[in-house]
């Protein structure tokens, strides 16, 4: 999967846990992305299930990829969502 996008197979929604200060808790997002792939998931939709992405800052939508991209996930696996 590294380096070729992912435009077929299944495609999980990914929800992100948020923690009480309603920031996103990374931590059990990134465990959770992994547990998804190795259970044969294609590539993983962060950051759109029910237009999450706007309850985000820009910030913290930057910070939530980079984490992806730092704890080995493969770029090629993600669709991010991307809303103004």
């Amino acid at each position: 999967m590294a380096g070729k996008p992912v435009d077929r197979g299944v495609l999980a929604a990914v929800l992100t846990p948020i923690g009480e200060d309603l920031a996103p808790d990374l931590t059990p997002w990134i465990d959770h992305c992994r547990w998804l792939l190795d259970q044969g998931c294609d590539g993983l939709a962060v950051l759109s299930t029910t237009s999450e992405a706007t309850s985000f800052s820009v910030a913290e939508r930057r910070t939530m990829l980079e984490t992806l991209a730092e704890s080995g996930i493969p770029g090629a696996a993600l669709i991010p969502g991307t809303v103004c």
